[in-house]
């Protein structure tokens, strides 16, 4: 590069903090000569500038000039940049800051690899399955009811919102023996032990016994068999019309004998069923104790 104030002075205007090395003057006058000469040295220092861009750039001139939508200097300029960048910027890693480029929709729903970065575009496509984990959406509680949505996640809100009836699945509390005994709560369950404890509760001191019948015509006996023996035949206080189904005995108030068990023997009658009550430990030997049971039928 030519050093005007080297080259031309006095020719040329002092070096000052705008133009370090001197700047172009014009003649004083029409008839003078003091101004900056335009010779071959300068013109040649632009256009080895400007060709030492295109060269580096790999741009061949294509001998007309460049205008502000067409320049080929711009071109090859952004052509250095770039080409620079690609050559000393490293790719981006978990450990090192770098280049990278954005993952497609499909690449981040397949989650495979590790030199692309996630957009919210992208990330909104990785959505969560049974067999992929990614985004979900939370059911509402009406969600959670209907049971129809398979892309949503229930949250405990929901959970308890989809509650068990007779037409649905869902979860349900226990009832305590007060409720079973007061037979007036839909929304609750029962579970044999609790049952039992109402049962108790309820033939304790009477030893009596009684019998329902559920929706759809299924019958239940129940009560409290007070027989000394260890093997016994208990008789329902109410027959069944054509069928035991199941018969569930428990200890009850077993007199001096708090770890006993209670087993069904055999098929049930439709009057009845055999019962055998033995010792938890000792070898299971037969004990004496009295029972509560629950039986269903038709």
């Amino acid at each position: 590069m030519i050093n005007l104030e080297t080259t031309y002075t006095p020719n040329v205007n002092a070096a000052d903090a705008n133009y370090n090395y001197g700047s172009f003057r014009n003649d004083s006058n029409g008839a003078a000569t003091d101004g900056t000469p335009l010779e071959q040295a300068f013109f040649n220092d632009i256009n080895g500038f400007f060709q030492s861009i295109v060269v580096e750039a790999g741009v061949v001139p294509n001998n007309s000039p460049d205008t502000a939508t067409n320049s080929q200097i711009k071109t090859a300029l952004k052509t250095i940049i770039a080409n620079s960048i690609g050559s000393n910027v490293p790719q981006a890693t978990t450990a090192v800051a770098g280049k990278t480029r954005y993952a497609t929709n499909q690449e981040t729903i397949d989650g495979l690899i590790s030199n692309a970065a996630v957009t919210p575009l992208s990330l909104a496509a990785r959505t969560a399955t049974t067999g992929r984990r990614g985004l979900a959406q939370a059911a509402t509680n009406q969600d959670a009811i209907d049971g129809f949505d398979t892309e949503k996640y229930v949250t405990p809100s929901g959970l308890s919102a989809r509650t068990a009836t007779q037409t649905r699945t869902g979860i349900s509390e226990l009832a305590t023996p007060t409720e079973i005994n007061a037979a007036n709560d839909a929304s609750r369950i029962m579970s044999v032990k609790d049952y039992a404890d109402a049962l108790t509760a309820a033939l304790s001191g009477t030893h009596a016994g009684g019998s329902w019948t559920l929706p759809g015509g299924i019958g239940v006996r129940f009560g409290v068999d007070t027989q000394s023996s260890a093997q016994r035949f208990v008789t329902f206080t109410t027959p069944f019309l054509s069928e035991c189904l199941s018969v569930i005995p428990l200890p009850f108030n077993a007199t001096g004998n708090t770890s006993c068990k209670i087993s069904l023997v055999g098929t049930p009658a439709l009057n009845g069923f055999t019962v055998y009550s033995a010792t938890v430990t000792g070898g299971g030997a037969q004990v004496a104790s009295e029972c509560v049971y629950l039986a269903f039928g038709k």
